[in-house]
């Protein structure tokens, strides 16, 4: 019986020791940590600047349209220009009638072709204002493509650093193991 007991103590006693080394070795092992929370931030950088990208190059593609269209319109007008017709010369033994006829003839003369420079300097101005908008959006997109490049490239480093990081604490804490196993 007194065999029994100190077999029964011993055996306690070495799995209480056994136990204690598996939870050193389980703790060694959990100080090879991985930082998902950066990780996860890191990845959802990427979503959120690649969302954004896209949406800037949508943009670019709808205001490179309106460019396209709004200029060839003030190109089509330009080229199709009816100019108003002007008034014949007024001869020198016209009447009152006549001079005042002929001054109506100008008057309506300049009033249509002060519409129609108005008209084409509109349409001029609509197009190279549309030119800048489309402009500034290509401006923006590549501001904003720099940034999604950059988040990936600092995404792609921080998951090689955490693998690099991760496979030289694990493998020490094997070597550990190994030197402890081997006493």
């Amino acid at each position: 019986r007194e065999d029994m007991k100190k077999i029964m103590g011993e055996a306690s006693t070495d799995h209480a020791e056994d136990q204690k080394e598996v939870d050193r070795a389980r703790d060694a092992f959990e100080t090879c940590e991985i930082p998902t929370g950066q990780i996860s931030g890191a990845a959802s950088a990427i979503e959120s600047h690649e969302s954004t990208h896209t949406e800037c190059r949508t943009q670019e593609q709808t205001l490179y349209n309106t460019q396209n269209d709004t200029c060839e319109f003030a190109k089509a007008a330009s080229t199709n220009v009816k100019a108003p017709v002007c008034p014949d010369p007024l001869p020198h033994n016209a009447s009152l009638q006549e001079m005042k006829q002929h001054v109506n003839e100008v008057r309506a003369y300049l009033q249509e072709a002060g519409q129609l420079n108005q008209s084409l300097a509109e349409t001029k101005a609509a197009c190279e204002g549309a030119k800048e908008q489309h402009a500034e959006q290509v401006r923006k997109c590549k501001q904003l493509q720099s940034a999604y490049e950059m988040a990936f490239c600092s995404y792609h480093q921080l998951l090689t650093d955490s693998c690099s990081m991760y496979a030289k604490c694990y493998a020490s804490k094997v070597t550990e193991q190994a030197e402890i196993h081997a006493a």
